[in-house]
């Protein structure tokens, strides 16, 4: 049985939003952090296990219809979230911003065959 188109979508955009704000709630205690806060550093875990529960739900939800672009996407957010931890975590500025750029690809190739769909 497979699923309408619209549902498919609606799946794949809440996903995403909670990926986002993962990554929101990640930056502001990364933020918060840096001036001193020590309980932060849990709120930048809880934000980036939203953040991959959301990318890895927007993919489960959008795998029945993909394509390469979608996979790609998909694996290239998931490995830059990991790396913006890791490099956040470890003071790394250069991967940090590699994981920000993996993130961003990711986003944008998910986004193009989210409209190809469409």
């Amino acid at each position: 049985m497979s699923e309408n188109p619209d549902s498919l979508s609606n799946g794949v955009r809440w996903g995403s939003r909670l990926g986002a704000v993962g990554l929101t709630i990640a930056a502001v205690a990364v933020i918060v952090s840096s001036a001193g806060l020590e309980l932060a550093g849990q709120l930048y875990w809880v934000g980036i296990v939203l953040s991959i529960g959301g990318v890895a739900w927007a993919a489960v939800r959008g795998a029945q219809h993909s394509s390469g672009w979608y996979g790609g996407g998909v694996i290239s957010a998931l490995v830059g979230v990991i790396v913006v931890g890791y490099g956040i975590e470890n003071e790394v500025m250069l991967a940090t911003i590699v994981g920000v750029l993996a993130v961003a690809g990711g986003v944008g190739a998910v986004v193009v065959a989210t409209r190809r769909l469409a």
